[in-house]
């Protein structure tokens, strides 16, 4: 076998870029946007889309969201407001960010921050019940607790 080529250097470059990190850092800068992820990484926005689909099974704005919502929680669970997280998370305004927050996980971000100052550990985004009556559920121990 003979040396690999360019394409396949290349390809291999932004596979270790994916698994070191790198891309949640300029996806951060990029305010979680794929075309300005693919800018800052340099590549196009349809390599960014095939890369993702290969390497990691999602697209890249369904991967986005999802780290965009974990970073929003990490700062709910420190005791941000929303208009903060709004504008640290590259939303328009506080109004869309909280809609965008309930339209995807079904409570709002300031249930979520009650939820997880009343919780030692904050509650999963994807465990959720579906039911509204989601204070008693994050408060009251379980029987095996104790």
């Amino acid at each position: 076998m003979g040396k690999p080529s360019r394409k396949s250097a290349r390809n291999t470059k932004h596979r270790d870029a994916l698994a070191s990190g790198q891309i949640e850092r300029l996806a951060a800068a990029a305010n979680y946007r794929p075309d300005a992820i693919a800018a800052l990484w340099g590549v196009s926005l349809r390599k960014l889309e095939r890369l993702f689909e290969t390497e990691i099974g999602k697209t890249v704005e369904d991967w986005a969201h999802s780290l965009r919502d974990a970073r929003a929680c990490e700062l709910l669970t420190e005791g941000l407001r929303s208009a903060a997280i709004a504008q640290t998370l590259g939303y328009f305004d506080a109004a869309h960010f909280c809609n965008d927050f309930k339209k995807r996980h079904r409570i709002t971000p300031r249930e979520y921050a009650i939820i997880a100052a009343r919780s030692r550990f904050p509650p999963p985004l994807s465990g959720l019940p579906a039911s509204r009556n989601i204070y008693d559920q994050a408060v009251s121990p379980s029987p095996s607790a104790f």
